[in-house]
């Protein structure tokens, strides 16, 4: 495994206000802790994974995403995502099963965005949950991308003409 070129600095802990001695009983110094070194969080990367399924509507091509959207598996997702565009057809994303949504998946969602409106289509986001609705509100997303609470409002929306 390669080695990360920045360490993570990792302090001993505080007992009541005072730090943590070392062997010899004097206070101990902070250590150098390499990333690939600590424990996997939340299990490791095998249960962060993306699986997309599409499916086509008269409206759109709707992508169905489960799992964590990052930096590891925004690829998974950009194969639908320019499917779609190059299709020609509106875009939807159904959230629902997005877990959690960091900014590269937020910057792909914005690149396929541009790359619709480009082509007189429509990018738009259905029922995203806890934490990746906090995060699509936080970054203000709702005034770029149109977000819908359910898959009938949206595919409402297309067909009206009105989403974008």
């Amino acid at each position: 495994m390669a080695r990360s070129v920045f360490p993570m600095v990792v302090l001993t802990r505080v007992v009541r206000g005072a730090r943590a001695l070392g062997a010899c009983g004097r206070a101990a110094a902070p250590r150098r802790v390499w990333a690939h070194d600590l424990p996997p969080i939340r299990g490791g990367r095998q249960d962060a994974l993306l699986e997309c399924s599409t499916e086509e509507t008269p409206e759109a091509l709707v992508i169905h995403p489960t799992g964590e959207l990052d930096h590891e598996t925004v690829p998974i997702l950009r194969v639908p995502l320019t499917a779609g565009v190059e299709s020609g057809r509106h875009v939807v994303i159904d959230m629902a099963g997005v877990l959690h949504i960091d900014s590269l998946g937020i910057h792909e969602l914005l690149v396929h965005r541009r790359l619709c409106r480009a082509r007189g289509r429509c990018l738009v986001l259905v029922a995203p949950r806890g934490p990746v609705q906090r995060v699509i509100n936080i970054v203000d997303l709702g005034k770029v991308i149109p977000v819908f609470p359910s898959m009938d409002l949206a595919l409402g929306a297309i067909r009206a003409g009105t989403p974008c």
